[in-house]
């Protein structure tokens, strides 16, 4: 028996297989924004644009439909799937009370390097500069990115991956509106704040800033 031993607090990594690659370029692309809710994913297009065979190209969308993030309906191919306000006010409230709050936790609770200091620094600077831009979808893309950084630094690669396979930012921007800038501006002023809780090792007092942004912001997807 062969197994692979998988050091602690390290997810066990698949083989990048043909499937798995074209899976995780897809992600890579709706994460950025370039895939976006209600595009119809064609099979053709992708074996040209990922240089795979067409059954490749089935096998990952299949996938991506077991994760819910492709609907695949009859006769009409596959698509990025749209949510309703309802579902995703569902996704926020795991995502905050749960995946958001476990990195805060750790990221605040470990010693943080210059490096990872410069680096939040640096998102907290996006936030503030979008503010200032009054640019909705690109202030809420920096917050976007602000906490995928907390949870991607934050010592355990589950809270990582686990907030990647929900594709915050992806789901965010199909309810973000101009009606909303006033709201997220407001909220920007509150990364001050986080990102000072955090370097000082505050997690509860991070968390509590966010978890009330949060609500505001369920409290809008459920107005729409």
């Amino acid at each position: 028996m062969n197994d692979t031993v998988t050091a602690p607090g390290k997810p066990r990594r698949q083989r990048a297989t043909p499937v798995r690659t074209v899976v995780d370029k897809i992600d890579s692309l709706i994460a950025m924004g370039e895939f976006v809710p209600g595009q119809r994913l064609v099979e053709s297009d992708m074996m040209a644009r990922f240089s795979v065979s067409r059954t490749t190209v089935r096998a990952a969308l299949q996938y991506l439909a077991g994760d819910g993030i492709v609907e695949i309906l009859p006769d009409r191919g596959a698509r990025i799937r749209r949510f309703e306000p309802e579902r995703l006010k569902e996704i926020m409230q795991v995502v905050v009370g749960g995946i958001i709050r476990t990195a805060m936790e750790l990221f605040a609770s470990r010693p943080l390097t210059a490096d990872l200091r410069a680096e939040l620094e640096h998102r907290l600077q996006e936030i503030t500069l979008a503010a200032e831009m009054r640019h909705v979808v690109v202030l809420s893309d920096c917050m976007a990115r602000y906490t995928e950084f907390v949870c991607q630094n934050c010592g355990n690669a589950y809270v990582g991956e686990m907030l990647s396979k929900v594709h915050l930012r992806h789901y965010a921007k199909q309810f973000v509106t101009e009606d909303d800038l006033a709201d997220l501006v407001e909220s920007a002023r509150g990364y001050i704040d986080i990102t000072r809780h955090l370097m000082d090792g505050n997690a509860p007092a991070a968390i509590d800033i966010l978890t009330h942004q949060s609500r505001q912001m369920i409290d809008r997807f459920s107005r729409v």
